[in-house]
C-alpha cells in the first residue's frame, strides 16, 4: 500500500509518495506564478492551480508500482477561492502576504474588540484572514460577494474537484480566525456581520478525517486508482510539525517554504496577554488535542526565487541545458564564508510580531 501527501504552497505544489514506512516512492512538483496585479498585491489563479496540482498528482502516481490508497492535502493558510453556483471560479485567490485589507483590521478591532477576538478564535486580528478578504471582496466586488455559493481553502479545493463534499481540517479553518476554538463551530456574529452565510465554508473536521472515496470519472482525470481515500490533512504548518514529530508542549518546529516559519506545540490554547501584544496566534494542531503558534516572516523561500528571476538568468539556462537543478547550481558559487552583503527579508509584509505592510525590503 502506498499513500500520498499534496502539499499546496503559495508559488508551488508537490505530490509525494510514501509505502507504510514512511519511505519516500515517488515525488512531483509544479511552480506557479505569484500574480501582482497592483503594486504590492499577491493573488493566484486557483484554475492554473488546479491544473498544476493534478499535474503533480498524475505524475507522481505513475511513478510508482504500489498503487495509491490514500491522499491528504496539506495547505498554505487563509487564502480562499470563491465559487459560483456553476462550479466556476469567481475571482483569483489573494495569499497572505497581501495587505490590500488592511484597512480593515481597525474596523474590526473595533467591530469585536482586538481581545475578544483572540480569545473566541486564538487569532490575533491581521490584514490577512480570511473574513476580511470576504469584507473586501463585499465593499470592492460586490457582483462576486452576491455570486458565490461556496468559498473554499485550497485544501477542500482539491477534494471538491476529486468530486467529494469538501471537508476542512480543524487546523486550516482556525488559522483563519474563521473557527470558534471553544465550539469548533464556525464564528457566526463575525460572519453575521459582513452578511455571509458560513454554511458556504466547507465543514470543519480533525485531520485524518476520512471524507470520501474517489469516485471512476475523477480518477481517470486525476491518474489516481478509483477508491482511494481522501481524508482531510491540514494548514502546512502544524502539518509540517506532525511530520518532523512535534507534537509535545515544549517542541518546535522549523519550517522554510514561501515563509519561514517556527511552530511551537502547546497543550492548550495561550491566548496571554504576551501573545497578543506580539500578535502570536494559538490555534488547532493537526495531532489531536494539541494546539500550535507560529512565529514567522512572509518573506522566506520565496527570496530565494526572487533572486533566481532576478539574477539568475544564467544559472536558469544552464540548468535547462544540463538537467541540473537551478538552486544547486546558485548556492555552488556561493562562498563559504559570510559576505558583506545583507538583506531586509521584507519584500512583502513583515509577519509577526509587528505585521508592519510598509516596510520594505532591500
Amino acid at each position: 500500500m502506498s499513500l500520498m501527501g499534496v502539499d499546496v504552497g503559495t508559488t508551488g505544489c508537490k505530490a509525494v509518495v510514501f509505502d507504510e514506512s514512511g519511505k519516500q516512492l515517488a515525488v512531483a512538483y509544479r511552480e506557479y506564478p505569484l500574480l501582482s496585479p497592483k503594486p504590492g498585491w499577491f493573488e493566484l489563479d486557483p484554475q492554473r492551480v488546479l491544473e498544476d496540482v493534478k499535474a503533480s498528482v498524475k505524475e507522481a502516481a505513475a511513478k510508482v508500482d504500489d498503487p495509491v490508497q490514500a491522499l491528504a492535502v496539506s495547505s498554505q493558510g487563509e487564502a480562499i477561492v470563491p465559487v459560483g453556483k456553476n462550479r466556476e471560479f469567481l475571482a483569483n485567490s489573494i495569499v497572505s502576504s497581501c495587505p490590500r485589507t488592511a484597512d480593515l483590521v481597525k474596523v474590526w478591532e473595533d467591530r469585536f474588540g482586538r481581545g475578544e477576538i483572540f480569545e473566541r478564535t486564538g487569532i490575533p486580528v491581521a490584514s490577512c484572514y480570511t473574513p476580511l478578504r470576504l469584507e473586501w471582496i463585499k465593499e470592492n466586488e460586490p457582483e462576486v460577494f452576491k455570486r458565490i455559493e461556496k468559498v473554499l481553502f485550497f485544501e477542500d479545493l482539491v477534494c471538491w474537484d476529486l468530486g467529494l463534499e469538501p471537508a476542512v481540517d480543524l487546523s486550516l479553518a482556525s488559522r483563519s480566525m474563521c473557527l470558534d476554538l471553544s465550539t469548533q463551530s464556525y464564528w457566526k456574529e463575525a460572519f453575521d456581520s459582513i452578511d455571509f452565510d458560513p454554511a458556504k465554508l466547507s465543514k470543519p473536521e480533525p485531520s485524518g478525517t476520512l471524507i470520501g472515496n474517489i469516485g471512476e470519472k475523477a480518477a481517470k482525470e486525476w491518474g489516481l486508482p478509483a477508491g482511494v481515500a481522501v481524508v482531510t490533512g491540514g494548514h502546512d504548518q502544524p502539518a509540517a510539525a506532525l511530520g518532523v514529530g512535534a507534537i509535545e508542549e515544549g517542541v518546535a518546529c522549523y519550517g522554510l517554504g514561501t515563509v519561514e516559519c517556527v511552530t511551537s506545540v502547546f497543550d492548550q490554547p495561550l491566548l496571554s496577554d504576551e501573545m497578543l501584544e506580539r500578535n502570536l496566534c494559538c490555534y488547532h494542531h493537526t495531532f489531536p488535542g494539541k494546539f500550535v503558534s507560529l512565529a514567522y516572516n512572509f518573506t522566506g523561500g520565496c527570496l530565494f526565487k526572487w533572486y533566481r528571476d532576478t539574477f539568475g538568468e544564467g544559472a536558469v539556462v544552464e540548468a535547462e541545458r544540463t538537467g541540473g537543478d537551478v538552486y544547486d547550481i546558485l548556492s555552488a558559487k556561493v562562498p563559504s564564508e559570510p559576505t558583506r552583503l545583507f538583506a531586509l527579508p521584507h519584500f512583502t509584509s513583515t509577519g509577526t510580531p509587528y505585521f508592519d505592510n510598509h516596510s520594505r525590503g532591500a
